[in-house]
């Protein structure tokens, strides 16, 4: 049933944890391949106590990045779903089983996720429930299925897939083209809003997930790269008769959002000529008029205090 993907790099510290939270998943049909991403401490040594065990595979290879090591996963795995689990993030017993509980409702679905408690960098732990207290329906169910991602997603940038939370079907990570290598952050986000494009998705509104955003290395400086590589191969995307004009429109509007985030954090990489060149191409879209507004003074203020005002966002929100 479940491929559980799990990238390790110098995760001696944690990844016993994970490895054991899915050792006591109440659904038992599963089997869990780790990929050792060029490790440089005890990682191997620590998963040495698991080489009895014949549902868990270990591969090691050169470190390339964690989008190569879910790559390499995914080849080796043998189900039709991947469920994906970072080595420092961690799983309650029930996660899935939660998870087989929305296939079964919503099989030709291509994204299932559940929710999280984020521990942040302060101390503070939120959940990503606010998707669901947003929502204008206000529906009790604990699933909603969404038939347009990218149309849910343009409406409310709430509804978040994070990579632990989540499950993916065999055919849609393949239509999704995996995961992209040598992206500093926001591979995963990319994978998710392509498969997105083509797949219904399922949200639960479980908490299921414990996610450490504090020990993130990849966020610990930026939450966002303004050379993200989506930016150029979202055009793919646009030319594909496949996708509706009306998820075009709606993928266009993510973009302008994307723009106007790109031209925050090019200010804050002090960058401002091409904070600049962003701002001009984010374009005419009222619903962004507020941001807007909030980027344009932004790009006014000295780098140290964009930067500081940063810090201090990143380490109190999720």
């Amino acid at each position: 049933m479940f491929s559980v993907i799990m990238p390790v790099y110098n995760g001696e510290k944690f990844v016993s944890t994970a490895v054991e939270c899915v050792i006591s998943q109440t659904f038992a049909e599963w089997e869990l391949v780790i990929v050792n991403d060029g490790s440089k401490d005890n990682t191997l040594k620590v998963l040495e106590k698991y080489a009895d065990n014949p549902k868990i595979k270990v591969i090691t290879q050169p470190n390339g990045g964690v989008s190569a090591a879910r790559n390499t996963a995914m080849k080796n795995a043998r189900f039709d779903y991947f469920a994906f689990l970072d080595c420092d993030d961690f799983w309650f017993p029930n996660h899935l089983e939660i998870l087989k509980k929305m296939i079964d409702r919503y099989p030709a679905a291509g994204t299932y996720s559940t929710l999280a408690n984020i521990q942040l960098p302060n101390g503070d732990c939120i959940t990503n429930a606010s998707y669901f207290e947003n929502r204008p329906d206000k529906t009790d169910d604990s699933i909603v299925y969404i038939e347009n991602f990218i149309a849910e997603y343009d409406r409310d940038k709430m509804v978040k897939t994070y990579p632990s939370c989540s499950c993916i079907s065999r055919a849609a990570a393949e239509k999704a083209g995996g995961f992209r290598t040598g992206c500093k952050i926001g591979e995963d986000l990319a994978f998710f809003l392509t498969a997105g494009v083509y797949y219904p998705t399922v949200l639960s509104r479980d908490i299921t997930t414990i996610y450490e955003r504090g020990n993130s290395t990849a966020t610990k400086d930026v939450s966002f790269d303004p050379d993200w590589f989506f930016f150029e191969e979202v055009n793919d995307i646009l030319n594909d008769r496949e996708v509706s004009d009306e998820t075009k429109q709606h993928l266009i509007s993510v973009m302008q959002w994307f723009t106007m985030r790109r031209a925050r954090h090019y200010a804050i990489d002090g960058r401002r000529r091409d904070a600049w060149k962003s701002f001009k191409e984010i374009g005419r879209n009222p619903s962004l008029a507020k941001d807007k507004l909030i980027t344009f003074i932004l790009l006014l203020m000295p780098t140290f205090l964009v930067k500081k005002i940063f810090m201090i966002r990143w380490r109190t929100q999720g």
